[in-house]
């Protein structure tokens, strides 16, 4: 990927609350992902997503995911996802439904990319 490409990526982060009783099966889809890392890697370059990292958050008795995201266009993104007959997509569509309660999209303040290293 050259500078320009890596210089318009956008990034972007939401917290997302996980149903009471669901953590076994955020424990189930991370092993899920992991287990079908070749899908899950079509579907990122279907979306135009370079780097999706998901992160769990326990706090007070309650469960988050923390997704952190670089991409080019989070609606062409999105589209991409709807669209998608990707089993691991459609997994992951009933996977959001289960488990997903609210999401909040977290502001962000500083991002920066080190192309020196």
């Amino acid at each position: 990927m050259d500078f320009i490409q890596m210089n318009d990526l956008k990034s972007g982060c939401v917290k997302i609350k996980i149903a009471d009783g669901m953590l076994s099966k955020v424990y189930d889809w991370k092993d899920y992902l992991m287990n079908h890392k070749d899908e899950v890697l079509q579907s990122l370059r279907q979306e135009g997503v370079f780097i999706e990292s998901v992160f769990l958050d326990k706090q007070e008795g309650e469960n988050f995911l923390i997704y952190y995201m670089k991409f080019h266009n989070s609606e062409k993104a999105k589209i991409a996802f709807e669209k998608s007959d990707l089993n691991i997509d459609k997994y992951h569509a009933q996977f959001k439904k289960e488990v997903w309660t609210t999401r909040k999209e977290l502001e962000l303040l500083v991002d920066f990319i080190n192309f020196d290293s």
